[in-house]
């Protein structure tokens, strides 16, 4: 007998009521990643499954162990590894990515750079992986708790629920940065949470389209040497004639001489800076 009584029985009503309300809110909250949070739930919610798997069948789990009483949980966490690493987090790094170069891209690399440094997921991909540790140890802990559930109404019901509550509420504040942090950094962009391949198959980006773009100088509207390139960057040939080609002030690769960051028009003689060469709705 599992001893439910109508106390127990609506705790378990209230607590499947408020994980409804709780995913509807970040649901709500963060549009964006909904697609995201749905692979999430699904691949929380195979992992307890996988545990409760294992331990009805085993419920003195991991006793006389063998790779047969581990199979579902093997099983579980590779879906859950999947889901989590290889579809969320690939879409919002490759997001984040096309977020920076599309809409940060500046002639000056040190802007460029910086945008790089401020869009950094570095916490939020630990963050990410510490929330898969804490979802496997509240699933085994629970599942453990009940397994070894009493013989008696008199003995106690849970052997591990402190380790069960800690870790779930840990993940639930995890869980809530992991949808957070993605909505706030593209801000109100309003870019979709996609992988690069999705894009293309959606047909919202075609880097193989992409061409490089000629310098216009601002004064009389002739082709300079400058070039931007489809990824952003722009390169100047040396002004030494040595054959060398390279970014703006930095060193030539043949004659070891700075690289102008300013260039004189051929046409109309006038010199400018080179940025004043792209528009910025030529630039993306």
């Amino acid at each position: 007998m599992l001893f439910l009584k109508d106390l127990s029985l609506m705790l378990s009503l209230l607590s499947m009521i408020a994980w409804a309300v709780f995913v509807i809110q970040l649901f709500i909250r963060f549009p964006i990643m909904r697609e995201n949070l749905v692979w999430m739930m699904v691949g929380m919610i195979a992992v307890q499954i996988g545990y409760i798997i294992t331990y009805s069948n085993y419920p003195n789990f991991p006793e006389n162990f063998n790779i047969g009483m581990f199979a579902p949980i093997i099983l579980v966490n590779l879906i859950f590894s999947f889901l989590v690493i290889f579809v969320v987090h690939r879409a919002v790094v490759e997001t984040r990515d096309v977020h920076v170069v599309e809409r940060h891209s500046h002639p000056d690399p040190r802007v460029v750079e910086t945008a790089w440094k401020d869009h950094s997921l570095r916490l939020w991909s630990l963050g990410l992986g510490i929330w898969m540790v804490l979802v496997n140890i509240f699933s085994w802990s629970s599942s453990k708790s009940v397994a070894l559930r009493p013989t008696s109404a008199e003995e106690t019901v849970f052997n591990y629920p402190w380790l069960y509550l800690i870790c779930s509420i840990i993940s639930i504040f995890l869980l809530i940065h992991i949808i957070w942090y993605p909505q706030f950094m593209l801000g109100a962009a309003e870019d979709r949470i996609q992988s690069v391949r999705a894009r293309e198959v959606s047909g919202e980006i075609n880097y193989k389209s992409a061409k490089d773009i000629q310098g216009i100088c601002p004064i009389c509207k002739e082709e300079t040497a400058a070039i931007q390139k489809a990824n952003g960057k722009i390169t100047i040939p040396c002004e030494y004639n040595c054959g060398g080609v390279g970014a703006p002030g930095s060193i030539c690769a043949e004659c070891e001489m700075t690289l102008p960051t300013r260039i004189n028009c051929t046409n109309c003689n006038s010199n400018t800076t080179i940025s004043s060469h792209f528009s910025r709705q030529d630039a993306w």
